[in-house]
């Protein structure tokens, strides 16, 4: 039992006491400097590890569908042509070549052709001015329509615009004028 003994020994030997020196007290003097500047670094974060994904297992290929009949196309869209406002260039007829037209194709001379014209176009205006309707058979009805206040975008400007109430004339061509330009 010699192991016993070593260890009574042990905890028979008395403690050490060591002696530490007090440290001295250092008055240091305060220097006035300019702040240092550190430089932070922003390190990367690690990534995060991630687990790989067990694979799925492939499925079995389904046989092909057999190919059903193909539908019958459908009819290609009628495309409607939009009509285009005529330029000045483009018109065909002024008022000097209707009034030729009078004179070569009925008895009246060229001042009564161009009276008539000037008559026919105040007779309209003031039907117009009136708000009333002219309808003249085989030809056409001149409407008078009252529009209201709207706003509206102005793309080029980049801005809304408040348009005021106005009335604006329209011309209806009649059907059998319609049916005469169509053949």
């Amino acid at each position: 039992m010699e192991s016993d003994s070593v260890v009574q020994e042990v905890f028979r030997e008395e403690p050490v006491i060591e002696v530490v020196p007090e440290p001295e007290l250092v008055v240091e003097e305060t220097v006035e400097s300019e702040p240092e500047f550190v430089e932070v670094v922003n390190q990367p974060k690690p990534e995060p590890e991630v687990e790989p994904k067990p694979k799925a297992e492939p499925k079995p290929k389904a046989e092909p569908k057999p190919k059903a009949e193909p539908k019958p196309k459908a009819e290609p869209k009628v495309v409607k042509p939009v009509a285009k406002k005529p330029k000045v260039e483009d018109i065909k007829r002024t008022k000097k070549d209707l009034i030729e037209y009078i004179v070569l194709n009925t008895d009246v001379n060229k001042s009564k052709a161009n009276r008539f014209l000037k008559y026919f176009a105040e007779v309209v205006t003031d039907a117009l001015k009136e708000s009333d309707s002219v309808k003249l058979d085989e030809f056409g009805t001149f409407l008078v329509l009252d529009i209201e206040e709207s706003t509206r975008y102005i793309p080029s400007k980049d801005e809304m615009r408040v348009l005021p109430a106005h009335k604006e004339v329209r011309y209806r061509g009649a059907r059998e004028l319609k049916d005469l330009l169509n053949k």
